[in-house]
């Protein structure tokens, strides 16, 4: 199975806009119809990567100009977990595919985070993030390693289309223009407030009881693709804080976790319409009724006391969605892009981290 760079990609048939989200709401569809697992070249895809990487770039030199390097992408750790991730067994064969094609339990590591690009207290509302490692797979990743690891967040699409939505955002976000992003009437960005507005409003204990999707879809095996989740099985709600401190997102996972362990259900989601479910429009929520989430693993998190040394780990492993076996290959303008611009940036922290004696997460 080749990597896209290796495969040129069929451009883009039609660009993503509120008018043909309102359509397709409908069921009425323009243009030649999309194919199941297919990826699409978006309009100046590689020049607008390359603006994404400086913008980034520039970013993290700026944070970073005065104290340590820090990742790229979700600086801020809100926890960790030691855990177990157990393949189910008997899964159909349309999901037996890849980390899934027998039944096994391997290590994990769980990092929890919060998604905005600088440290700031776990009080203000942010995205929450959840990347985890599946070590020793016993099959080599598209990094050259052995081990899987899967990227998440607490929204189940995200107010950007494609690579070029994803710039603009970004630029809007570390400029501090968010509002005005969404309310400039001359790029008709108003509805992707609409798509920010309407997620889950998750309001939980600790980073370990949200809900998690993997907005960006992943392929299952040839011609087939999916999104993945990770629900809690148990979750409780509202904070356990008795003041809402500027780290209570990890003071509460680790009152939780020293009381009893944890359990969460992995699950995939399959597309089943190219059009209604896009490969390349993130801003799109594929539908749950038509294609319900189903459940291929269990991660379960023995008590445990976590201590500094655990903490220090998971920020200096690394994470990134185009570790992973082949069959489970990152789909989509966005995923493209965050493979170049990961590797740009670890690159970067490598070389301050060099200074220090440290090692770099490759995640960024």
């Amino acid at each position: 199975m080749s990597e896209p760079a290796d495969t040129p990609l069929e451009p883009l048939p039609s660009t993503p806009s509120a008018w043909s989200r309102a359509l397709r709401l409908l069921g009425v569809r323009r243009g030649p119809a999309l194919a199941l697992a297919t990826e699409y070249r978006v309009p100046g895809e590689e020049r607008v990567t390359d603006e994404l990487i400086d913008e980034m770039l520039a970013m993290v030199r700026r944070r970073d100009a005065d104290g340590p390097p820090m990742r790229g992408a979700h600086p801020k750790q809100t926890g960790c977990l030691e855990a177990e991730f157990t393949v189910d067994e008997a899964l159909p064969p349309a999901l037996a595919v890849g980390l899934f094609s027998r039944p096994g339990t391997y290590k994990a590591l769980l990092r929890y985070s919060n998604t905005a690009p600088r440290v700031q207290p776990d009080r203000v509302t942010d995205v929450r993030g959840v990347a985890i490692k599946v070590m020793g797979v016993g099959g080599r990743s598209l990094l050259g390693d052995e081990d899987q690891d899967f990227l998440l967040a607490s929204a189940p699409a995200l107010a950007t289309c494609d690579v070029r939505d994803f710039l603009e955002l970004t630029r809007a976000d570390l400029h501090s223009h968010l509002l005005w992003y969404f309310l400039d009437l001359r790029k008709r960005n108003l509805w992707k407030l609409g798509v920010a507005l309407r997620a889950p409003k998750q309001r939980f204990a600790s980073p370990a009881d949200y809900r998690y999707w993997s907005a960006s879809p992943y392929l299952l095996g040839e011609g087939q693709a999916v999104k993945y989740a990770v629900v809690p099985r148990h979750p409780q709600a509202g904070s356990r804080s008795e003041r809402r401190a500027d780290d209570h997102l990890r003071e509460d996972l680790e009152r939780q976790v020293a009381s009893h362990p944890l359990t969460m259900d992995f699950l995939v989601q399959r597309q089943l319409d190219a059009d209604a479910m896009p490969i390349e429009d993130l801003s799109v929520r594929w539908d749950e009724r038509r294609s319900p989430f189903v459940k291929v693993a269990t991660i379960r998190a023995p008590r445990q006391e976590l201590a500094a040394a655990l903490r220090e780990r998971a920020d200096r492993a690394s994470f990134n969605a185009w570790r992973c076996l082949p069959e489970h290959r990152p789909l989509g303008s966005v995923n493209r892009a965050r493979r170049r611009l990961y590797e740009v940036l670890n690159r970067e922290r490598t070389r301050r981290l060099e200074a220090r004696g440290q090692k770099a997460s490759s995640r960024g």
